[in-house]
């Protein structure tokens, strides 16, 4: 019975729950075995059957002496208990084995694992990781154990109480517990190699692993290792596809849905017939649109920077124009029209209008220019630099603006194919306007702004601020003169690059005078007499509007509180005891925000944009080193692509690509000291590549041994 017995336990083991069922079920035919009767109800319980296990467990507490059974039977009977979600006994028999621990053997880390899932699940952390450390103490050191250590410490990450330090140290822990995972020796929680499971329990293991592997890097910010290290899976197809889906959600669980929607759609050129694929991007892409809103309109640190890119020489170094006849013929006759401002200052409500003339589509908040500008980020990782938007943008060419504009334009009428004229707005376009206006010289913009007292008034920018978690009305008053001088800055910028390109409309007009305002805009979109017929309910909803906030104002000013006598049903009422309560924080924000805070808040700016003397340069210097020909002609095309690879570092020091591809040009002339010191800078720089650049470093260090062999 030892042998058969042993294997029953092999296939307990590898998960293989269903197979050990039925070899259970035919060996009691041959006759009753306590150690056989434990494994049958341990299939049970892992096969959906748990009733079945708990009636047969009980019945054999009758008949069965516990005292009579091996360490073995005892462990298998506390695994049968765990999965019966009976935590408690299944500890008292961990513990009851734990006290012969000298006779426990290679299981003795399976025994402390369990103990520690036990504790975990009873929400006893603390002793859970006691538990699990005890685990990684045994000679054999259960991967399951490794995995839930890394998910509990990530857990921690997720407290917002803890500060930056302690989470800091959670991560870093975890990446040492991922050391262990990659070591050939962790054994999984049954002491034996993980090569003895079944090939989909492994792959379910690697996953988790892989899972947790991406988390970390996420959380820390270094998203250029997590894309380096899925490419590096590219061509195993379910460990890439199952990597990416979990990189996306945790970037969008860490606001980055516009990087996590960049990434799928990365992953599905690769992989286009992937169905998880296009269901996560649909649905990060769904969310990417609800929460923009959510979020700060303005970025103190990507306002400034914007501002020194887009200056005066680079516009007219790259061609940023605002003349319709610069615009190249295949986007002529498209005319996209973005409508920016600070949420709930009227960007809807001009939007309905506009979209009433008949005349007009809406995409809404697009995510388009948010996906393109990630894109070109995920590019320059990918290609070993860290240079993000707007600095990178010194590096595209005219033809890829061109191939750029041509996707976005595809994008759009593909949404609103029967409109001439497209509406976006996202607010997160007043940083964009002038990549937008290189992408489509004839494009238009229309700034909403409403009274500030009045906005800062309105229920949905006091629940837009708790939202955001700025609490107190100072903190308040700050967080707003930093939206109000950095939207200020921009547009202000924007006006001087682009004049004939931008309107300026307030909530006033638009709620005084709607038609006047909506001729107005008409004549600037290039959209042609509007009709008031198709208007007519679009000027009712207006007047509405009016109606409410000149009622409610009169009632203020006449300082009356309103009736208690039918307050229930009573709109005005209710209008009025809004309007009473908007009016008190009005007033204090007036004295808080007004003289303390806004007059002071001024925008940030940049002064060390570095602009490179021309687009396409690392491009130009690789396809110099790639170049055929002669040997002449092959020393020529080196010495000119080492000249742009200086070039290249004379601006940006560190800029990794170009200290790479130096280090390569230096090798292939034979400079193998200068190149192996050039590749290895570039890897301290970049070193998430360097698994890819380490190759040739490791090729350049052979040959420079051979080299001095034969000195």
């Amino acid at each position: 019975m030892g042998a058969k017995l042993e294997l029953l336990r092999e296939m307990a083991e590898q998960r293989e729950y269903q197979a050990l069922q039925q070899a259970c079920a035919d060996s009691l035919l041959l006759g009753d075995d306590s150690a056989v009767m434990i494994l049958l109800m341990l299939a049970y319980a892992n096969t959906g059957e748990s009733d079945r296990a708990l009636s047969l467990l009980n019945v054999f507490h009758q008949e069965v002496d516990l005292a009579c059974l091996s360490p073995s039977e005892r462990l298998d009977l506390g695994s049968l208990c765990s999965a019966l979600a009976l935590y408690e006994d299944a500890e008292s028999l961990f513990d009851a084995l734990l006290e012969q621990s000298f006779c426990l053997g290679a299981v003795l880390g399976t025994v402390w694992a369990k103990k520690g899932y036990c504790r975990l699940i009873q929400g006893d952390e603390l002793g859970a990781e006691r538990a699990f450390l005890c685990a990684l103490d045994c000679p054999s050191r259960p991967l399951e154990v490794v995995i839930n250590l890394c998910i509990m410490h990530l857990a921690r990450c997720s407290d917002t109480t803890l500060a930056e330090l302690s989470v800091a140290s959670s991560i870093e822990t975890v990446q040492q517990y991922l050391t262990y995972a990659e070591q050939d020796h962790i054994m999984a929680s049954d002491g034996q190699s993980v090569e003895c499971f079944s090939s989909e329990y492994r792959l379910g293991l690697r996953d988790q692993l892989d899972s947790i592997r991406l988390e970390c890097w996420v959380r820390q910010g270094a998203l250029a290792f997590a894309e380096s290290w899925l490419k590096e899976t590219l061509e195993d197809a379910p460990r890439y596809l199952h990597g990416v889906v979990c990189y996306a959600q945790y970037l969008v669980d860490d606001d980055r849905a516009a990087v996590a929607e960049a990434v799928l759609l990365q992953a599905l050129k690769k992989y286009p017939n992937s169905e998880s694929l296009y269901q996560e991007q649909a649905q990060w892409g769904r969310e990417n649109g609800q929460n923009v809103s959510l979020h700060p309109v303005v970025n103190k640190v990507l306002s400034a920077r914007v501002r020194a890119r887009f200056s005066d020489a680079f516009v007219r170094s790259r061609h940023v124009v605002s003349s319709h006849s610069d615009c190249p013929p295949e986007i002529s006759g498209f005319c996209p029209v973005f409508i920016l401002g600070l949420p709930f200052s009227g960007v809807s409500l001009l939007e309905e209008g506009l979209l009433a003339t008949g005349q007009v589509g809406s995409l809404g908040v697009s995510s388009a220019i948010p996906l393109l500008i990630e894109g070109i980020n995920l590019k320059q990782r990918d290609l070993g630099t860290l240079r993000a938007y707007p600095d990178n943008l010194d590096v595209l060419t005219a033809e890829q603006i061109r191939h750029f504009a041509l996707g976005i334009q595809s994008v759009y009428q593909a949404k609103q194919s029967k409109y001439h004229f497209i509406l976006d707005k996202n607010p997160d376009n007043i940083h964009h306007v002038g990549l937008i206006k290189w992408l489509f010289p004839q494009a238009k913009f229309i700034s909403m702004s409403r009274n500030s007292h009045e906005w800062l008034a309105s229920k949905q920018v006091e629940q837009w601020l708790n939202h955001l978690g700025v609490a107190s009305a100072q903190d308040k008053a700050e967080w707003l003169g930093v939206q109000f001088a950095g939207y200020k800055a921009l547009l202000s910028h924007w006006q001087r690059l682009f004049p004939d390109d931008i309107l300026q409309v307030s909530f006033h007009q638009l709620t005084q005078t709607p038609a006047e305002t909506l001729q107005t805009v008409g004549d600037f979109v290039d959209i042609g007499q509007t009709d008031d017929a198709c208007l007519a309910d679009y000027y009712e909803s207006v007047r509405s509007v009016r109606s409410v906030r000149s009622v409610s104002s009169a009632r203020l000013s006449e300082q009356k509180k309103p009736s208690r006598r039918g307050k229930a049903n009573s709109i005005t009422a209710l209008l009025v005891a809004f309007n009473q309560a908007a009016m008190t924080k009005q007033t204090m924000t007036k004295q808080t925000i007004a003289k303390q805070t806004i007059a002071k808040q001024t925008a940030a700016e940049a002064s060390d944009m570095v602009t490179l003397p021309k687009a396409g340069m690392l491009s130009e210097a690789y396809r110099l080193y790639a170049a055929g020909g002669d040997a002449q002609g092959r020393l020529e095309s080196y010495r000119d692509a080492e000249y742009q690879c200086k070039v290249l570092l004379h601006h940006l020091p560190d800029f990794a690509p170009a200290q790479y591809l130096l280090g390569e040009l230096y090798l292939v002339n034979g400079l193998l000291e200068l190149g192996i010191a050039a590749i290895e800078k570039a890897i301290a720089l970049a070193p998430w590549k360097s698994r890819r650049w380490g190759r040739n470093l490791a090729q350049a260090y052979q040959r420079l041994s051979v080299q001095k062999e034969t000195l």
